[in-house]
């Protein structure tokens, strides 16, 4: 049976967890608008970590003596990632580096995955936190930053010329922009979650609290 403290215990852990998705998503929100606002000093930002990983690699290949086929798969993969940065923030999604950099990707958190499983004598912490600066930083950095504007995505709305019939273009091409096509994906994606949650959560909360909700929606 249950006391009160390990039920105020798991209370409190939930309400953590639910405070910490909110605070993540802030920050992802924060982040995205700062990318694409930015974008050439996001590509010197993930250039610098990139290359401080693979010295962190070269470290603990030999200090740490950490295994070879592990740690040879982290450099790879960092190299094809300093590939994709070349054209950053265009990617092409059937390209070889890009091909190469999920292959090694998934190799390498595969390869670190059966060692710390072997060595289970690491804690739960400390196998998170390796693996967040050796294997998960960059790739998160290059998805938060790829994804700044769809226009730069395959078959995003802005990726190339299309053909136009108009016989003011000598060109036959048709470079106009199409306006509302280069918002952030992620911040669209956020935008549907809160226009989700007004349509959800804001009409039940209405019938409780009907003036504090019609402020909130004559403010967006």
């Amino acid at each position: 049976m249950l006391d009160v403290a390990t039920l105020i215990v798991y209370s409190g852990g939930y309400i953590f967890l639910v405070f910490l998705s909110v605070c993540l998503a802030t920050g992802l929100y924060y982040l995205a608008e700062l990318v694409e606002e930015y974008t050439k000093l996001a590509k010197r930002i993930i250039t610098y970590v990139t290359q401080a990983v693979l010295v962190l690699h070269v470290l603990v290949l030999v200090v740490d003596r950490l295994p070879v086929r592990c740690v040879a798969a982290g450099m790879a993969a960092h190299s094809c990632y300093l590939g994709e940065l070349q054209k950053y923030p265009f990617m092409q999604l059937w390209s070889p580096v890009t091909a190469g950099s999920i292959g090694f990707f998934v190799l390498s958190n595969a390869l670190w995955g059966v060692y710390f499983w072997r060595d289970s004598w690491h804690s739960l912490e400390y196998i998170f936190g390796f693996l967040f600066i050796t294997t998960w930083l960059v790739p998160f950095s290059l998805f938060l930053s790829v994804a700044a504007n769809e226009s730069v995505l395959p078959g995003g709305a802005n990726t190339g010329m299309t053909f136009s019939s108009s016989s003011n273009n000598l060109t036959g091409l048709d470079t106009r922009k199409k306006p509302g096509k280069s918002k952030n994906i992620l911040l669209y994606c956020f935008g549907l979650l809160r226009r989700q949650r007004d349509e959800v959560i804001l009409p039940e909360v209405n019938n409780l609290m009907p003036g504090m909700v019609k402020t909130q929606q004559h403010r967006y």
